[in-house]
């Protein structure tokens, strides 16, 4: 997806709250609830976040007014980089928009079965956010291939070229 139409989509795409906070003021701060309140972020609430993002995924009319639509991608933006943490939530928001796996932690990104589950969703679209290991893992990847031909462009040059 080009910058255009993400910013179309969902409004300006800064870079995901977890690495951004991570890289500017340190691993720990991350998962500090109160100090990323301080940085303008919703209170951890983690059933709120997946009230929130259910009730974009569901309501259809989010899906036809622009306006609405960026809203509600704000909204999921805001919500506490600890979230980003939870698998569930990783996931739910998976489902609304192949970009929110950007804003999943990297150590969920490192989990088999969340990445397996965020193929299944997104199909070759995930691979706009994941990388290696995966793409030069044979399992992953004929997996992901039998759910989309496409995954194939997307398997490591190694990959391509074998022949198994």
């Amino acid at each position: 997806m080009t910058k255009d139409l993400k910013k179309y989509f969902g409004g300006d795409y800064s870079e995901k709250p977890v690495k951004k906070i991570e890289r500017k003021y340190g691993p720990e701060k991350v998962k500090d609830d109160e100090f990323c309140q301080s940085l303008g972020f919703e209170p951890y609430d983690r059933n709120g976040a997946l009230n929130l993002i259910k009730e974009y995924f569901y309501n259809q009319r989010i899906y036809f007014d622009t306006n609405l639509f960026r809203q509600t991608s704000d909204r999921i933006r805001k919500i506490s980089p600890k979230c980003w943490f939870d698998k569930e939530i990783a996931l739910e928001a998976i489902k609304v928009s192949g970009h929110f796996l950007d804003y999943a932690a990297d150590e969920l990104k490192e989990d088999l079965d969340f990445i397996t589950q965020a193929i299944e969703i997104c199909k070759v679209d995930a691979f706009d956010y994941i990388q290696e290991p995966w793409i030069s893992d044979k399992k992953v990847m004929l997996d992901a291939i039998r759910l989309d031909e496409d995954c194939y462009g997307r398997a490591s040059d190694e990959l391509q070229k074998d022949k198994d």
